[in-house]
């Protein structure tokens, strides 16, 4: 039924049966008439002057939609509890604002559609549009940003209802909002204040859940307080009841912190069990990886040196294979040939004997060695025997020992023989110093490592063994490098004091430590070059002075600069054994020597006096410069000289107790030769030197601290060096007693000769 815009200002009479009825733009101010209606599903009551719905309302069991806009509705709240009694209402039309229509939605749970919007479009507006704003506050108010995982929308949404309440169904205004509105804000800045400070110590996350809910409740807290003053005004009791709720519902949310400081303090403890076992499971599982990379490291570095050896061995045999087949025939080539020189010499050693001995000139020739020439002179028979003596003297060769492992059978010891006799090969002098030089090196190593090890020390003689079996390994290699090794040695004595120094410490003729003798002469050797060129041109600087050093010691350094190193260096007595060495060196190296005999064949016949005349001062010192390198050699080899003098008495009495000859004597043999070297305390037939207990027990352990009853010939003459200068002082002395008394012997004898001639001559 339509009965829109016909003044109706009242409804009365009988109870209607309708389906829908429209009641628009009348004068309507009640709608008692209407309740006893029937069967009414839609009520249009736009434009007219109703301002509240009647408690009867609710008997419309069918109504579903109610349309009340444009009507001074005074209570929107009463209105909706009114209409949230109607069962069935769906659609509702009616004036409100903003937070008005967030509310009616709450308040009639059945409502659906809402001014011709459905109720959760509705909501999505209204809350984007609420979120909107609030976002703003938020960016001019920092602390009311939401901290946490907080909805604080839904919690303002509800704080405006309960406004609502305090306005009677009206939007507050004026003070009495901006209070409610301060406060809230003051609520919600304490406990985003407290709940930022906490998160901020926290670092599990169940933690800070706990933290963010006790804050959520700190916030709808504020909003179950303002119900319950709400409803102190108009039921105190049922404010006391929710007063009650409150506090049992915050009691048990204070309990809640408790119960997840439990859990935390559990959960770090299972933390820290899990993590120590884990750490421990990781450490082990660590060493074992260490301990197997280490153990992988150590066969990888044995595997990579055998192979190294190996590699180093195939190349070697390789490159002997190429080239032993031509190198045996050239060396039987040359043997024959060798064979028959000396057939042919021994024959004429023959024939020069027979000439000498039917002669009474008491002249005969001599063969004389050197260079590997044959040279052929004249010597008088005093020379014969004094010749004789010199070459008593000469040193042997080197021959080459085996290794620590001799040939087992005759055959492998005439294969051994014959493979040193035929491939003996000849290496260079730089490739002999380069040897030398690693050998010392490693031997140094060695020294060390014993002295660490508390081993026994080697021979220089044994290391080179050790040396040569950790390079190849091989026997026969050992023994053919061996070989070569002692030839270039025999070969390069002579051209070189380095190369000499080594092979008198292989031999046990000198010891090991000489060898840095050599070595700091060399620099006294430049060091007093560099001096005597400041102190002859003191107003050069210094730069100058070291080129001018430099370039004496690649060429040739003068007779006046080398007297005076001589003589800063040595006594008077070496200095003049010296200064005569460094002129016949002089003469050959000038060519002098050359020229003496050319003028000697151009006077033959003269008077010699007239020939010594002519000569002029030949006789007198050389002022040739001579070749630098040859200027050291001179002193090294005075060097050298003088100290296998000085040790020849003590390696006499070493010799004598070293059986083996291998340059190691056991300990009671080193006791032995501590009582043979020094000044004699005994007299009679055999002088030796007594020593106490205390004495022998220091040498023994400064020759063998280790106990090993192995002492090497250069540990002997460390320990003993005291002692040796004692012996040798102790023989020049003698020697010089003995002369002193020869020469008065010889003038007491030519005394006597003179007077009897004298008394021959007066008879």
């Amino acid at each position: 039924m339509d009965l829109a815009r016909k003044k109706i200002s009242e409804c009365s009479g009988p109870s209607l049966s309708l389906s829908a009825l429209s009641l628009d733009a009348n004068a309507l101010s009640s709608l008692v008439p209407i309740m006893a209606s029937k069967g009414i599903s839609a009520l249009i009551l736009r434009e007219n002057s109703l301002t509240s719905l009647p408690r009867s309302i609710a008997d419309l069991s069918t109504l579903t939609t109610l349309d009340l806009s444009s009507n001074p509705i005074a209570n929107i709240v009463d209105m909706a509890n009114v209409a949230s009694s109607i069962p069935n209402l769906r659609a509702l039309s009616v004036d409100v604002d903003e937070e008005e229509a967030v509310a009616l939605p709450l308040l009639i749970p059945s409502l659906s559609v809402l001014n011709g919007s459905a109720v959760g479009a509705n909501a999505v507006r209204r809350n984007s549009s609420i979120a909107h704003q609030k976002q703003q506050q938020r960016n001019e108010n920092p602390t009311l940003a939401v901290t946490g995982n907080i909805n604080l929308t839904q919690v303002e949404d509800i704080y405006n209802m309960v406004k609502l309440l305090h306005g009677n169904g009206r939007r507050l205004e004026g003070k009495d909002d901006a209070k409610m509105d301060k406060a809230f804000r003051d609520h919600a800045d304490a406990v985003f204040r407290r709940l930022r400070g906490s998160l901020s110590s926290l670092e599990e996350e169940f933690e800070r859940s706990a933290e963010t809910l006790m804050a959520k409740h700190g916030l709808f807290d504020v909003c179950f307080q303002e119900v319950i003053s709400y409803t102190e005004k108009i039921n105190p009791d049922l404010s006391r009841v929710l007063r009650k709720i409150r506090s049992a519902h915050t009691s048990m949310f204070q309990a809640f912190p408790p119960i997840v400081g439990e859990a935390r303090d559990f959960s770090k403890s299972v933390v820290e069990e899990i993590r120590a076992e884990s750490e421990r499971g990781i450490q082990r599982v660590r060493a074992d990886t260490i301990k197997e990379t280490e153990l992988l490291k150590a066969d990888l570095s044995r595997s990579e040196m055998e192979t190294n050896q190996l590699l180093e061995a195939a190349e070697l045999l390789e490159e002997e294979v190429k080239t032993k087949d031509g190198e045996i025939e050239k060396l039987r080539r040359a043997l024959k040939q060798a064979r028959l020189e000396n057939a042919n010499m021994r024959e004429q050693i023959t024939s020069l004997d027979k000439l000498g001995g039917s002669g009474g000139s008491g002249k005969a020739f001599i063969l004389r060695g050197k260079n590997n020439r044959t040279n052929l002179s004249f010597a008088s028979d005093g020379q014969r025997k004094q010749q004789r003596q010199q070459e008593s003297k000469v040193e042997q060769p080197l021959q080459v020992p085996l290794p620590p492992n001799p040939p087992s059978t005759p055959k492998e010891a005439a294969s051994v023989d014959d493979e040193r006799d035929l491939t003996i090969r000849n290496i260079s002098l730089n490739q002999l110093m380069s040897f030398i030089e690693e050998l010392y090196a490693s031997k140094a190593k060695y020294d060390k490592k014993c002295a660490e090890g508390h081993l026994a020390r080697e021979t220089m003689e044994q290391h080179m063994y050790t040396f040569l079996n950790q390079r190849y390994g091989l026997r026969s290699l050992i023994v053919e490098n061996a070989s070569a090794v002692i030839k270039a040695v025999n070969m390069f004595s002579v051209e070189s004091t380095d190369v000499a120094v080594f092979g008198k410490i292989i031999k046990n003729e000198i010891d090991e430590e000489f060898r840095f003798v050599i070595e700091q002469l060399k620099d006294s050797i430049k060091s007093l070059l560099h001096v005597a060129l400041k102190a002859k041109n003191p107003n050069k600087p210094e730069d100058q002075i070291v080129k001018l050093s430099n370039s004496i010691t690649s060429s040739t350094i003068s007779h006046s600069l080398s007297s005076d190193i001589v003589g800063y260096m040595y006594n008077e007595e070496d200095s003049l054994t010296l200064r005569k060495m460094l002129d016949d060196e002089g003469r050959r190296a000038g060519g002098m020597e050359e020229r003496r005999r050319a003028e000697r064949e151009v006077t033959r016949g003269t008077p010699r006096s007239q020939d010594n005349e002519k000569q002029g001062g030949a006789s007198k010192e050389s002022t040739i410069p001579i070749p630098f390198p040859l200027f050291e050699k001179v002193l090294m080899d005075f060097q050298l000289l003088g100290h296998d003098r000085f040790l020849s008495k003590f390696r006499e009495c070493f010799s004598r107790l070293d059986q083996d000859g291998d340059g190691i004597l056991s300990e009671d043999d080193f006791i032995t030769l501590c009582s043979l070297v020094g000044k004699p305390t005994t007299k009679g037939k055999v002088k030796v030197k007594e020593r106490s207990d205390d004495e022998l027990n220091n040498f023994l352990s400064a020759a063998d601290p280790f106990n090993h009853s192995s002492i090497t010939f250069s540990s002997a003459v460390a320990c003993l060096s005291e002692d040796i200068v004692e012996q040798v002082m102790d023989m020049h002395d003698k020697q010089k007693r003995k002369k002193e008394l020869d020469s008065r012997r010889e003038g007491g004898m030519k005394k006597g000769v003179g007077d009897r001639m004298r008394r021959l001559v007066s008879l």
